[in-house]
């Protein structure tokens, strides 16, 4: 789940407007469909998507920059997200390498398929860095508790980082590891 939390904080800080945010990650994400739409939907005056006042200050600011006639994110904009590839290796990276069961056997955990995974949490987080930092706590947590002992694909499917989430923040008094493990 991705919180609203993030971004509402991420707007008090730089003081960006609703609008402005959402111009600049179309312009993050190159969706000129959606640009288009919006520019159709709120017209400005000027016939650009937030006022060519406001689209110059944010090249001021720095938050995005004009490559000849096109707008990309700035380095400012684009630290927020994580690549997909970057983003499933550092899961990776903290994710349980083994589940040793009772009989002692050692089932690895993290054998998924890298490209395929990476796509699917990349899109379920929405690149969000700060989703991504939240899910490494998560499995930290979660790993220190032995609450994991499934593969990352089940993980990521299930979405099981909001369970970990919710016993991380203190949210349920649960017994997590008996009611939501995957066998």
């Amino acid at each position: 789940m991705i919180s609203h939390k993030h971004y509402l904080d991420f707007l008090f800080k730089t003081g960006l407007t609703q609008a402005e945010f959402i111009f600049i990650f179309l312009v993050y994400k190159k969706d000129t469909n959606y640009i288009n739409r919006y520019k159709e939907r709120f017209p400005t005056e000027d016939g650009t998507m937030i006022g060519k006042y406001n689209t110059n200050r944010l090249i001021e600011d720095g938050w995005i920059k004009q490559e000849g006639d096109e707008y990309v994110a700035a380095d400012k904009f684009r630290r927020l997200f994580i690549s997909d590839s970057n983003g499933f290796d550092e899961l990776v990276e903290y994710y349980p390498k083994y589940y040793e069961t009772d009989k002692g056997v050692k089932m690895p955990l993290v054998l998924a398929d890298k490209f395929q995974y990476s796509l699917k949490y990349g899109g379920m987080i929405n690149n969000s860095i700060a989703e991504h930092n939240e899910i490494i706590k998560d499995i930290e947590y979660g790993a220190e508790h032995n609450l994991i002992n499934f593969k990352i694909e089940k993980f990521i499917d299930s979405q099981f980082w909001n369970v970990l989430r919710e016993k991380r923040l203190g949210d349920t008094t649960n017994n997590i590891h008996e009611e939501h493990t995957f066998g």
